[in-house]
């Protein structure tokens, strides 16, 4: 207590000091005697504004620091709240059951056929329905050959925007496995508003890989 005492008393030593040494400055003389010479009115309204600013001086650091410091807990909470999103969304992704196994053809083209049934569209618009097997174009190797593939290709006429659509959605809706790869459209020659289409759907999985054992040691023989 007594070394905070001395500082105390160092420090109003300094400010009395530096205080003295400004009085005896020609500036100082120069604007204590305008100062003087200005009305009581005016003194008191400089006096006023000089508390003023020098109570926003000293104001403005902790406000600065606050304003800072809510900046900072704000940024904490969103980067708080993103973590938090990050772990639950790789919760959910722990939850999906893994899809190892493909449609079959079969099974695909059923269900397919069920969608054509449940949008309206008559056998005379199917032009071909049929399994089919993708291959890669020469040279390529999109579709690797570890990776099992079913597909299904359908030919449709005479199909309105708005069938084709819903039944292109209901299609990627078969199966998280299954994926229209192609679609192609155009418009008839008799009547715009109606479409030939193409559909490719295929369905891909890739097999679970195969864990070996590890060799187990064998005891020598003596």
């Amino acid at each position: 207590m007594e070394k905070l005492q001395q500082l105390i008393d160092q420090f109003k030593d300094i400010l009395s000091a530096r205080w003295e040494q400004l009085k005896e400055t020609d500036l100082y003389i120069q604007i204590k005697d305008k100062y003087d010479n200005l009305s009581p009115v005016v003194q008191k309204l400089i006096l006023f504004f000089s508390a003023a600013l020098v109570f926003l001086m000293i104001f403005m650091t902790p406000y600065s620091w606050f304003s800072s410091s809510q900046d900072y807990v704000k940024y904490f909470e969103d980067t708080k709240s993103s973590i938090v999103s990050l772990l639950e969304v790789a919760q959910e992704i722990k939850k999906i059951p893994p899809q190892s196994q493909s449609i079959a053809s079969a099974d695909l083209k059923l269900r397919m056929d069920k969608i054509l049934t449940d949008k309206g569209i008559a056998k005379e618009q199917i032009l071909n329905f049929a399994e089919v097997k993708l291959t890669n174009p020469a040279g390529s190797t999109l579709i690797p050959t570890f990776i099992d593939q079913n597909a299904v290709e359908l030919s449709l006429k005479k199909i309105t925007l708005k069938q084709l659509v819903d039944i292109g959605h209901e299609f990627d809706r078969i199966s998280p496995a299954a994926k229209t790869l192609v679609l192609e459209m155009k418009a008839t020659k008799e009547d715009v508003h109606y479409y030939d289409t193409l559909f490719k759907v295929s369905s891909f999985s890739v097999p679970e890989p195969v864990q070996q054992k590890a060799p187990g040691k064998t005891k020598e023989r003596r």
